[in-house]
């Protein structure tokens, strides 16, 4: 299926616990890096081998893309893997951070949602349904970049 155009700067960032699968993951990263070479790509875990696992899926799906030099681009300059100590600081820094889209993805998913409440929106799961939300949350299918997003009470589940 095409699209009627690539939105411009993009930001991600997934947060991926134990059970995330590295293809999946990847894929979404550069679901929206592909979108500018100005987009941002972040992935948080406290997984190392996860961390790893992903980089070498990015880079094997990087070159299937007809917009790969747009994605290397944004890879380059705003994409990267942080691991840290625990869940609760991927929580922090996703909070800090404050991205276009955070996906949560693994065995903590579910508990780590109830924790974050700065982005513009939150993905729960590995297989979000991306196009439905952004683009019935924007008459333009896109959301603010590069500023703070503070949300209010979260809804009831």
């Amino acid at each position: 299926m095409a699209i009627d155009r690539l939105a411009g700067p993009s930001e991600v960032l997934i947060v991926a616990s134990a059970g995330a699968e590295p293809e999946l993951v990847a894929a979404d990263l550069l679901a929206q890096a592909e979108h500018d070479p100005h987009a941002l790509a972040l992935l948080v875990t406290d997984d190392k081998k996860l961390a790893r696992a992903v980089a070498g899926a990015l880079e094997r799906q990087i070159g299937e893309l007809a917009t790969a030099a747009t994605a290397r681009a944004a890879i380059a300059a705003r994409g990267a893997a942080f691991v840290v100590g625990s869940l609760d600081e991927a929580a922090a820094i996703a909070e800090a951070v404050a991205p276009e889209h955070l996906q949560l993805v693994g065995a903590a998913e579910e508990a780590l949602a109830d924790r974050v409440t700065n982005a513009g929106a939150v993905f729960v799961g590995a297989s979000p349904p991306w196009a439905c939300p952004t683009s019935s949350a924007a008459a333009t299918s896109s959301a603010s970049t590069a500023a703070p997003r503070r949300a209010g009470p979260r809804p009831p589940r």
